[in-house]
């Protein structure tokens, strides 16, 4: 049931970010622009499979293209969601904290990944993402970045 909840905060603030096409966010770190409109194509292909509960397919096409694309936050977070989605704690983790590696202050990360610590029992971790999230957002994060 925690894993649902999780995808479905993912689910809500996906399409909140799907809607600002235009956003940083929403555009890969590639600086290639045919590269950039290739991994935006991968990245909303592999969202539907997330959606769709496809998991494992996700995970595979999220890690090829984590391959080349090392420096992308999204591909990290989304690798987080997919792992988590199929059971993976570990992977989820991993991809978790590499994605906040290259973008410290994405509320919506820092959301996932407590949920994340919730779920596995680890109550520190948790409250330190809720410490830091009560700073980035003084107001509440919309999550939708």
């Amino acid at each position: 049931m925690k894993y649902r909840l999780l995808i479905l905060v993912y689910l809500c603030t996906a399409a909140g970010a799907a809607a600002a096409n235009n956003t940083p966010e929403a555009v890969s770190v590639s600086a290639n622009s045919s590269d950039n409109y290739d991994t935006r194509s991968q990245l909303a292909s592999i969202k539907q499979l997330i959606d769709s509960g496809d998991f494992r397919d996700a995970v595979s096409k999220l890690k090829l293209l984590s391959k080349t694309h090392q420096e992308d936050p999204e591909i990290w977070r989304l690798l987080g969601v997919a792992s988590l989605g199929k059971g993976d704690f570990l992977g989820s983790k991993v991809a978790f904290e590499k994605s906040l590696k290259l973008d410290p202050e994405n509320s919506q990360t820092l959301s996932l990944q407590t949920e994340l610590f919730v779920s596995i029992g680890d109550k520190k971790s948790a409250q330190s993402n809720r410490d830091k999230l009560a700073v980035i957002c003084p107001n509440g994060c919309d999550l939708k970045k």
